[in-house]
């Protein structure tokens, strides 16, 4: 048997070819690799489009308790009395309760117009 490089090379080619055979996950490996291309690709990056797929009813209730916290914060400033933090309260559950409803009246108009299309 000669040494010269093209015998070794195939020498070399064949003895990979015989460890790979015996290797007994690389189907296994070559179908987890291609699960997790797969997975890179289709999982998305956050960004602020993602917040259009959230319920406009939930969005308006936070709009709506963000609102009755500033009540909250700067009522007390403009009508120094001990009731000012109870109507502020009463205030908060009002603009969540509103917020909640408009979200909820645009949540129905979005389906009608999926509905009608």
């Amino acid at each position: 048997m000669s040494n010269s490089p093209n015998d070794r090379e195939r020498l070399q080619r064949l003895r990979e070819k015989q460890i790979s055979a015996r290797d007994p996950h690389a189907k296994r490996r070559k179908v987890e690799a291609k699960v997790a291309a797969r997975r890179r690709t289709t999982v998305k990056r956050f960004s602020l489009s993602m917040l259009t797929e959230i319920p406009h009813k939930y969005v308006w209730a936070l709009i709506g308790a963000v609102l009755g916290v500033l009540v909250i914060i700067l009522l007390p400033f403009f009508w120094p009395d001990p009731r000012a933090y109870l109507v502020a309260l009463v205030a908060l559950l009002f603009l969540v309760g509103v917020g909640f409803y408009f979200g909820r009246a645009l949540d129905a108009r979005d389906e009608l117009n999926d509905l009608t299309h």
